[in-house]
């Protein structure tokens, strides 16, 4: 599987591409593609939010969504849980090369990850035909990792041809080397480490 820390030329180089995310806009997986489509597309218009809970963030989205007009797009770029997007819009991005960031999977994350549905169940269901549908949908589909690449061409219906893995960036203007004071270290201690990031059941959480 081939992984890259930029788009494909030709995927956005020099297009009109129309970006849309679910998330909060300075969600850093949004803010890092944001700001490879700047350095590479054309032109680029992006509908997402600032601020707001799950819910008032999607209906903003999808009501901007009703009444724009999408012939001058030559991409569309569906960030974040492309899940709430692609199975709801994609007859209006008929036209339109449609690239898809495949970040999380519904179905793994919320039957198995997070167990909150049973795996028989009708909700599970509905959250693997949402992830399928954007699976063999989209023209073209970033992972976050290879195992997640390689997860959702078994799972999914993903071809590996259409697919590329697209690993998240630390913010350099936040994250990077700095002189720090000197830590007490205990008599068997040896390290210092910085932790960044949630604790979840997929990070080794029970």
């Amino acid at each position: 599987m081939k992984t890259t820390h930029t788009f494909p030329d030709d995927w956005v180089a020099r297009k009109n591409v129309l970006f849309i995310t679910t998330k909060n806009l300075n969600y850093i997986r949004n803010a890092q593609e944001i700001a490879c489509l700047r350095r590479s597309a054309g032109q680029l218009q992006v509908i997402g939010c600032e601020k707001g809970g799950t819910i008032s963030r999607l209906l903003r989205v999808w009501l901007r969504l009703l009444f724009l007009p999408v012939r001058s797009y030559d991409v569309v770029f569906i960030g974040f849980a492309p899940q709430l997007i692609l199975p709801f819009w994609g007859w209006k991005f008929r036209k339109q090369t449609v690239v898809a960031d495949f970040f999380i999977s519904f179905y793994e994350t919320l039957v198995f990850d997070r167990q909150i549905f049973r795996t028989k169940s009708l909700a599970a269901a509905l959250a693997h035909r949402l992830d399928t549908t954007v699976c063999q949908r989209a023209d073209r589909v970033f992972a976050d990792t290879c195992a997640d690449a390689d997860y959702f061409i078994r799972k999914f219906g993903l071809t590996a041809e259409k697919t590329k893995v697209f690993y998240l960036e630390a913010d350099m203007s936040v994250f990077y080397p700095r002189k720090s004071l000197p830590a007490r270290l205990g008599p068997t201690e040896k390290f210092v480490v910085l932790y960044f990031g949630s604790i979840l059941p997929l990070q080794g959480w029970t």
